[in-house]
């Protein structure tokens, strides 16, 4: 069985409105998964910068919240630009952020 890699409409979610954008600025990462080359690495490092943040802010008491939080937000923008860009898309780079930040949080 073949996964086709073509983009499928996704009612309501068309990128351009509030909903749109929000799902593309969580799911790549702020812009991340935008990168030329490696846009996988450029996710990564976001979640390093984001666990040095919280270090940096003595939060790590939440840091656990973090990933939670990431986790669902994540999984939601993940859905929505799966649906605008296609299965396994490069520019999805949130699994690579949380996965980040689950490693640094052990």
């Amino acid at each position: 069985m073949e996964i086709s890699k073509t983009k499928t409409e996704a009612p309501g979610i068309t990128g351009r409105g509030v909903t749109g954008w929000t799902a593309i600025l969580v799911g790549t990462a702020g812009g991340a998964g935008f990168a030329p080359k490696a846009p996988g690495t450029a996710g990564s490092l976001v979640g390093v910068l984001v666990y040095l943040a919280m270090e940096r802010l003595h939060a790590g008491a939440y840091y656990p919240h973090a990933i939670i939080f990431c986790f669902i937000v994540g999984t939601w923008a993940a859905s929505c630009m799966e649906r605008m860009y296609g299965h396994d898309s490069q520019r999805i780079v949130i699994d690579e952020v949380l996965g980040q930040m689950i490693t640094f949080g052990l």
